[in-house]
């Protein structure tokens, strides 16, 4: 997994063959890390990758003292079906 941060935002991904990826967006506004998109192709999905990226967006989160807004829904979704990462998010 890797991830690019510029001015206020973000991008964490996975490679997962030659110009494809699954990737999470990201802003940071304050102390608040806003979760744009979460995007896996259709033919990767069933594979964890999506919330492999959440693991990975709550952590940094952590890290660094943000709280996270959800505003897609799968960032939305996974905060539900994971009530134990709840501890960072605002509500969407």
């Amino acid at each position: 997994m890797e991830l690019l941060e510029e001015n206020g935002g973000g991008l964490f991904y996975i490679r997962l063959a030659e110009g494809v990826q699954s990737s999470l967006r990201f802003k940071v506004e304050g102390m608040t890390m806003v979760i744009e998109a979460v995007f896996t192709p259709e033919e990767f999905r069933g594979r964890r990758l999506a919330a492999k990226l959440m693991d990975e967006a709550v952590k940094h989160a952590e890290k660094h003292g943000y709280r996270v807004l959800p505003k897609c829904s799968y960032a939305e979704y996974y905060f539900k079906k994971h009530p134990e990462k709840r501890r960072v998010c605002l509500e969407p």
